[in-house]
This record gives C-alpha cells, sequence and structure tokens, in this order.
C-alpha cells in the first residue's frame, strides 16, 4: 500500500499525466475544428478513456 501511496504522489507520474492529458485536448481541439463539439465531445472529452485519465489526475494532485 506505501509504493502505490508512493507511486501516486510521484511528480514524475503527474507529468506524465499532464502531457498526456495535454495531448488529448490538442486532439479534442482539432476534432472540435474539423466535425463539432458534439463529436469531439463524445470522441475525446466524454470518453472513458479521457475521463479516466482526469480522474487518475486528480487522484495524484490529490496525494502530492
Amino acid at each position: 500500500m506505501k509504493k502505490l501511496f508512493a507511486f501516486l504522489a510521484s511528480l514524475r507520474l503527474a507529468v506524465i499525466l499532464l502531457v498526456v492529458l495535454l495531448v488529448g485536448l490538442s486532439v479534442g481541439t482539432i476534432v472540435e475544428t474539423r466535425a463539432n463539439a458534439e463529436t469531439a465531445g463524445r470522441l475525446v472529452y466524454y470518453a472513458p478513456w479521457f475521463l479516466g485519465l482526469q480522474g487518475l489526475f486528480a487522484l495524484c494532485h490529490g496525494y502530492c
């Protein structure tokens, strides 16, 4: 359990998650520009993988 907390509180994980979230936001912006906001929301902003990343980042931020 201690290793899990150390992993979640690591700065390296926070930076990696932040970069991945920024890439996802960039993709969402491109999709929104080329298609529309509804498509971008379905494919990126409200997709399970993106919500999972946000949740993991929030959890990591809570331990940092």
